[in-house]
């Protein structure tokens, strides 16, 4: 006997979706200058989402791509 999925409309109100179809997470080392680093932190922060969260809006944007959360 196989599992099923149920559709998203039919899960339960208090599981965290989100956290269940995040998708793995690889980590991405760069060199910036400081000054550079300091205008994207600031940014990030009039936005008030974290630096990684602001970067990987931006190249979503420049890459065309679409990040599940």
């Amino acid at each position: 006997m196989g599992l099923k999925s149920k559709p998203l409309s039919q899960v339960r109100a208090d599981v965290p979706i989100a956290d269940v179809s995040r998708e793995e997470l690889a980590r991405i080392n760069l060199n910036v200058p400081v000054s550079v680093r300091k205008s994207w932190k600031e940014a990030a922060l009039r936005e008030d989402v974290t630096l990684s969260e602001l970067i990987i809006k931006a190249m979503s944007k420049y890459s065309n791509t679409q990040v599940s959360k």
